[in-house]
């Protein structure tokens, strides 16, 4: 469990996975949203259960706004507006279209089918410039464990014509035991 842990705040440090975690939490928000809202639940209650399914981050500020904000007569999409850094103009400006025109939950389902379109196309242009990094270090690791296995028995062939050179040069120097000169 701490190695997903650690695991997830590593990537979540990389620049492709923080917008791809954003925008998946936009998609749960916004579909999960939806889908309460058209089941019939008010909108505090929805906020209080979506807060559930999304990050620790987007939990409190839904929380906030479902508790305070909704409270004191502040609208959904101006109450995302105090938290620009968590969603996006386009997700406030269509939420405060869908609350005037009353047409919320279509615009929230809207807003997470572009959500997962944008989730899934960047998952695809990630997993694209991945493959050929893959293959390079993959390649790395074959052509190191190749020639760490290969040099030896190079050396080892290299000392053994060496050893053999030495081995006939000695013995053409010495006469031969029982040869003609006594």
């Amino acid at each position: 469990r701490t190695v997903r842990l650690h695991l997830t705040s590593f990537l979540s440090k990389l620049p492709v996975f923080r917008k791809i975690e954003k925008n998946l939490t936009l998609m749960r928000l916004s579909k999960t949203l939806a889908h309460l809202l058209q089941a019939g639940f008010s909108l505090k209650a929805a906020l209080v259960t979506t807060a559930e399914v999304v990050n620790l981050r987007y939990q409190r500020v839904l929380s906030d706004i479902a508790n305070k904000r909704l409270e004191h007569g502040i609208g959904l999409a101006d109450s995302m507006m105090q938290y620009p850094d968590l969603f996006p103009d386009i997700l406030v400006s269509s939420t405060s279209i869908g609350e005037k025109s009353g047409h919320l939950v279509d615009v929230l389902t809207q807003m997470g089918e572009f959500y997962e379109e944008d989730v899934l196309y960047s998952l695809e242009t990630f997993l694209t410039i991945l493959e050929p990094v893959l293959l390079i270090i993959v390649g790395t690791i074959i052509g190191l464990m190749a020639g760490s296995i290969i040099a030896p028995i190079y050396r080892f062939i290299g000392r053994t014509k060496i050893m053999g050179k030495r081995v006939l040069h000695g013995l053409s120097h010495q006469p031969l035991r029982g040869s003609l000169e006594r």
